[in-house]
């Protein structure tokens, strides 16, 4: 998990996540939070294995990008049991309201696909009008 903090301007996140992808990383995910003119920023990253580890990759952004960017970067690891969870399928549903037309459950489940994303199309009775 890489955070940094600092004086808000626009721009931020690019620039964190443009440093973190220039180092190798690939960003899992980020939140950013902010008062009055700071902000705070979490982004959960993926390392491939033979490169640098996350702290290596701070350490270097915070020396030769940190002056620049206004703010400095920290590198905290969290639990890989913790992460494998976080990573584990994740059961959602969508609600999918548009006009009937013939093939439309067709046309939705190969759109799924191409997102690597299993179907199942669930079928509820209309409620019986009064």
């Amino acid at each position: 998990m890489i955070f940094a903090m600092g004086t808000h301007r626009p721009g931020v996140v690019r620039d964190v996540t443009a440093a973190l992808l220039d180092e190798g990383a690939s960003v899992a995910g980020s939140r950013k939070v902010m008062l009055a003119d700071s902000f705070a920023v979490l982004v959960s990253v993926w390392v491939p294995p033979e490169s640098k580890t996350p702290e290596e990759m701070v350490t270097h952004i915070n020396e030769t990008l940190a002056p620049a960017m206004g703010f400095s970067l920290t590198a905290h690891m969290i639990d890989q049991a913790v992460a494998k969870a976080a990573q584990a399928p994740v059961k959602r549903h969508l609600k999918l309201l548009c006009p009937q037309r013939p093939g439309i459950i067709k046309a939705i489940s190969e759109l799924l696909k191409v997102g690597s994303l299993a179907a199942r199309v669930c079928r509820r009775p209309r409620p019986a009008s009064a």
